[in-house]
């Protein structure tokens, strides 16, 4: 997906229509910082935990992520 295009979330019944802003691509290292971990993983106390969540999820932290940025 690219900024501008749009993205649908559907959980159950609920269903959210959003606008991609931003997008960045890189290591999880380089995507996942300390001014923005909350953003990600909003229940993570620090960064550490944040990065632990998600490898726990993808089974590795190595390889190329993608962070989009949307608003409702």
């Amino acid at each position: 997906m690219k900024k501008g295009e749009k993205a649908v979330f559907q959980c159950g019944r609920e269903i959210l229509r959003a606008r991609i802003v931003k997008t960045q691509e890189g290591n999880l290292q380089d995507i996942l910082t300390v001014s923005n971990y909350k953003q990600i993983i909003s229940l993570a106390t620090d960064l550490e935990e944040a990065m632990a969540y998600l490898k726990k999820l993808y089974g590795s932290t190595d390889g190329i992520f993608t962070a989009y940025s949307f608003v409702l």
